[in-house]
């Protein structure tokens, strides 16, 4: 348990380092690797992983940016990859020039549904490659052979904290190193679930969206409780470090 609690630590301890003073803008032409944590994706992310080696951090969830703040570790804002936050800023970028993207993530129906909404939006946008994220990882090797000989200038990976977060380091290990990899948990899927914004207005303005989602999808609770509180105990310490 303890060992347990100190790697949280660490993985709460890179995220002030790699999100604090990061906007918007920041994130939205220049290249690298950017994955986005929330207290969720903290519980579960891959012990393997080397969080260091992501270019940014975007911090994910309100909670974790107010505690940030309460305790002066940093200036905060709350980003990640969907219709609420960055997405829109790092699509408008790259229909602009008429960019090379790639999409790998979710359930096949639920990415092609995603797709109409996306290129809907943003139709000078040009889809080099495609999947979705139920690939088996013997198979990983070809896939970033594949997206990489395609040259795009995004990559999109909406696979779960757990994997898409070690394929996007993969992917830009490999790289030229002038694109961008965003990583996007669920995007895909809410998106396809909604046919375009997940959160309504109102939500993203009062930052309610952790209860919009208990109200909108099942089983939410039990991913909330108790670990929405853990933030606080976690910036605390990070605090009491200083």
């Amino acid at each position: 348990m303890v060992m347990l609690s100190e790697r949280k630590l660490g993985l709460y301890s890179i995220l002030v380092s790699k999100s604090n003073g990061l906007t918007l803008k920041g994130f939205r032409s220049n290249p690298g690797v950017f994955t986005f944590l929330s207290y969720y994706s903290i519980n579960i992310a891959d012990p393997d992983v080397d969080y260091n080696k992501f270019t940014a951090i975007g911090m994910d969830g309100i909670q974790t940016v107010i505690f940030g703040r309460m305790f002066q570790l940093g200036r905060f804002e709350r980003i990640s990859f969907d219709f609420s936050s960055l997405a829109s800023e790092v699509f408008k970028h790259h229909n602009q020039k008429n960019g090379k993207v790639v999409f790998i993530g979710s359930k096949t129906e639920d990415l092609a549904s995603f797709l109409k909404v996306v290129l809907k939006r943003y139709p000078r946008l040009h889809v080099v490659y495609k999947s979705d994220g139920y690939f088996d990882s013997k198979h990983e090797s070809k896939i970033i052979r594949d997206v990489l000989s395609a040259e795009p200038d995004l990559i999109v990976l909406g696979m779960g904290t757990k994997r898409q977060d070690s394929l996007a380091l993969d992917l830009w290990e490999e790289s030229n190193k002038e694109l961008q990899i965003f990583t996007c948990g669920g995007f895909f899927h809410q998106t396809a679930m909604s046919n375009g914004d997940y959160f309504p207005q109102i939500i993203n303005r009062l930052n309610i969206r952790f209860l919009y989602r208990i109200f909108k999808e099942k089983g939410t609770i039990s991913k909330l409780f108790p670990d929405i509180l853990y933030p606080l105990f976690f910036m605390y310490k990070l605090y009491r470090q200083k």
